[in-house]
């Protein structure tokens, strides 16, 4: 169950991976633009995509961090009942 957490949290990290460069497309600029605001936009796309991503990666962190104590704990736990087991022969 854990292992699947863990995967899914890893699938995610990775398709996440080059949104930023899928949405925040890049027009040219033209003198009536001053030849900046395209790139001013795409930039403020970009640091958009950038903070959800930084969002998502902790989200997965925390995910999987909570996989990693959880299978931790049963692995203790499956300690002490061989331990238990083991006294009682």
């Amino acid at each position: 169950m854990m292992m699947r957490v863990f995967m899914a949290a890893l699938l995610v990290g990775l398709a996440s991976i080059g949104t930023a460069q899928a949405v925040c497309t890049n027009a040219p600029d033209n003198a009536a633009s001053n030849y900046v605001e395209n790139g001013e936009r795409r930039s403020l796309c970009l640091q958009n995509e950038i903070s959800n991503d930084v969002k998502l990666q902790q989200q997965i962190q925390s995910q999987v961090d909570a996989a990693r104590t959880q299978i931790q704990l049963d692995m203790q736990l499956q300690h002490m009942r061989q331990q238990a087991l083991d006294s009682l022969h």
